[in-house]
């Protein structure tokens, strides 16, 4: 079986592309993978499963596939194949573990195009679950998960895939062309309320447009990642100080003010940030590429975001209110909360 953990980014976005630091947690969300020898259909069967061609290295492999929805089964066969080569595995291998091919069942509860890493943990999932039983180390999975990555994002930074594999409050900073280095941060006590909000735009559009910006040497694009990565590498240290959340939560709306220079947010991330702020929160951002997506607020303590839940629950519609969720972080220990 393998794993891969949603995530959320709470500092540096789109900065780290530039060089600076982020720092993120995985969630309690994850996408599973499971994979098993596949079994030839009984005759008699209601509903014989439907069977795909996997090729790779000069072969075909046929797989019985779950789980995933009928428009995005190319893209996951892509993804497999993608895996395979990454992790290096032989056709002789293969032929010895699955006979007759393989049978892959996928259960994630990470909402997809949100902002909360579904492709990463995805990526994360095939790795561990293809190559995790040979414990090839932190980085080799690492490297294999982003490598997949790039089908769906085509150069990905490695803080979604790192994040996915991890647990804890990880502090992230990139090494490019290298994976970032990644480090567990013993953190003072705080609590987080994230949730979502309908997209509108995608990953690439967003990314694309922060590098226009840059590329065209754009004043106030630059001047926006500059402080992204500032508030950035702000929140790492604040983040181990005793009591972070009041610091924290004013270097989020520090951040946000940036991430609207950079028409990331939305009105209704906005809305949903106030609101929180209403119900006592230190402060609040988005997390990931924007265009609404997730987002999140600090607050002192776990009854403090667990009463703000509470109230936002009663407002939100229902597409939302199954986002919401709250967390404490504690040392180096991220734990949610009922």
């Amino acid at each position: 079986m393998g794993v891969g953990r949603g995530k959320l980014l709470l500092f540096g976005e789109h900065a780290a592309v530039y060089g600076h630091p982020a720092i993120g947690i995985a969630t309690a969300d994850t996408t599973h993978v499971r994979l098993r020898p596949r079994s030839f259909e009984r005759p008699g069967d209601a509903v014989p499963p439907a069977v795909y061609d996997l090729p790779y290295e000069g072969e075909t492999f046929r797989l019985v596939i779950s789980g995933v929805e009928e428009d995005h089964i190319e893209a996951f066969i892509e993804a497999v194949t993608r895996t395979l080569h990454a992790a290096s595995l032989s056709v002789t291998n293969l032929r010895a573990t699955y006979p007759a091919g393989m049978e892959i069942s996928v259960r994630s509860t990470i909402p997809t195009g949100s902002g909360f890493g579904s492709s990463a943990a995805l990526c994360a999932a095939l790795a561990t679950a293809f190559y995790g039983t040979t414990a090839p180390g932190f980085d080799r999975l690492w490297a294999i998960a982003n490598s997949v990555e790039a089908l769906f994002h085509g150069t990905p930074s490695g803080i979604d895939t790192g994040l996915s594999l991890s647990t804890g409050l990880q502090a992230i900073y990139p090494a490019l062309p290298e994976l970032p280095a990644i480090q567990t941060v013993a953190a003072g006590s705080f609590a987080l309320l994230y949730g979502g909000v309908r997209r509108e735009g995608n990953t690439r559009t967003l990314v694309a447009g922060v590098r226009a910006g840059m590329q065209n040497d754009d004043n106030d694009t630059r001047t926006a990642v500059t402080e992204l990565g500032r508030i950035a590498r702000e929140a790492i240290m604040v983040s181990r100080t005793k009591s972070p959340a009041q610091q924290l939560g004013a270097l989020c709306d520090d951040a946000q003010v940036q991430l609207r220079t950079l028409r990331l947010s939305t009105d209704l991330l906005e809305r949903r940030i106030k609101r929180a702020r209403d119900f006592g929160a230190r402060g609040g951002k988005l997390s990931g590429a924007g265009g609404g997506g997730a987002w999140f607020a600090v607050f002192d303590s776990a009854d403090g975001a667990r009463e703000a839940r509470r109230g936002l629950h009663r407002e939100l519609p229902g597409s939302e209110k199954s986002l919401l969720r709250t967390v404490t972080v504690s040392g180096t220990e991220v734990r949610e909360l009922e």
